[in-house]
């Protein structure tokens, strides 16, 4: 048992990093216009919840200047709103705007049909272990029974 766990971490740590950057890849793909991958895993982030901008640089582990960049770039394109707290100005959160939501939804889609794409020639046997896995994968690394990270 020991044996097959060992594999499969090994398996996974060699996996995960392959498949990110394949998707990294097809997420410039889908983009119509000038659209940096670190943007979008802002507004994803944005859209499960509001956050400051001292949240979203420590979720992604890079400086609060880093991320303002970033937050100035998605609020000049409309994508994103900001709400000042009402008893501390200093405070401001992070909303996706409604034209953000509909940027986010339409790159969705395109990132779809591209797995689509890459999916249609697999039979569906395959289909189906792809589909479980992805279940025991989020399952374990991902959510737990509150939806929240492990």
């Amino acid at each position: 048992m020991d044996d097959l766990i060992e594999q499969t971490a090994k398996d996974i740590s060699n996996i995960i990093p392959r498949l990110m950057q394949s998707f990294v890849m097809y997420i410039k793909e889908c983009a119509d216009y000038n659209f940096p991958v670190a943007h979008f895993r802002i507004i994803a982030m944005l859209m499960d919840h509001p956050m400051k901008i001292s949240d979203l640089a420590r979720l992604q582990n890079v400086s609060k200047a880093s991320i303002s960049e970033s937050v100035k770039m998605l609020f000049e394109r409309g994508w994103i709103v900001k709400t000042q707290d009402p008893i501390d100005k200093r405070v401001v959160t992070l909303n996706v705007s409604d034209d953000g939501k509909k940027q986010m939804e339409e790159m969705h889609e395109r990132l779809r049909a591209n797995i689509k794409k890459k999916l249609s020639q697999t039979p569906e046997k395959e289909l189906l272990i792809i589909k479980e896995s992805l279940k025991i994968l989020n399952d374990k690394f991902i959510t737990n029974s509150h939806g929240g990270l492990h």
